[in-house]
């Protein structure tokens, strides 16, 4: 099964890994189905009061912080068995294509990061005039809708 559910790991070195390798999607999918969820239901709180969304924006910035939370610790573990793998992966010969994949996953987990942390900040303020990110176009097309 782990073949399956975690290629990277198995392909560079299963044993360097903190966890089993198939642990890393059940963990990871669960926290983000989680931290989606609560976004949901802050937004539908949100989006049904009668004015004062305090409770939803709170539930909704609570999913925001789990994601990135759950997210630096997905890129600390991995940065981990990077280093950890480093004997083996540096006498392998990698294909391009997985390195290739590397450096994409790397990169998208990167902008993900950068765009959770955008939009705790955004969402900081509530939904008030008051709330500077939640104007400012620039950043929105920038780091949200990019």
């Amino acid at each position: 099964m782990d073949e399956l559910t975690s290629p990277s790991i198995n392909l560079i070195s299963p044993s360097h890994s903190r966890f089993r390798p198939g642990y890393y999607y059940g963990i990871f999918i669960t926290c983000d189905i989680i931290s989606l969820i609560l976004q949901a239901v802050g937004g539908a709180m949100s989006s049904t009061s009668s004015g004062d969304s305090t409770t939803g924006v709170n539930v909704a910035l609570a999913g925001l912080a789990f994601q990135v939370a759950t997210l630096a610790v997905f890129a600390a573990l991995a940065a981990d068995f990077f280093y950890r793998s480093r004997p083996v992966w540096s006498r392998t010969k990698l294909t391009t294509r997985f390195k290739l994949f590397v450096a994409m996953i790397s990169l998208a987990t990167v902008l993900l990061f950068i765009r959770c942390c955008y939009r705790v900040d955004e969402l900081s303020q509530g939904y008030t005039t008051a709330s500077g990110p939640l104007h400012n176009q620039g950043e929105f097309i920038g780091l949200e809708s990019v």
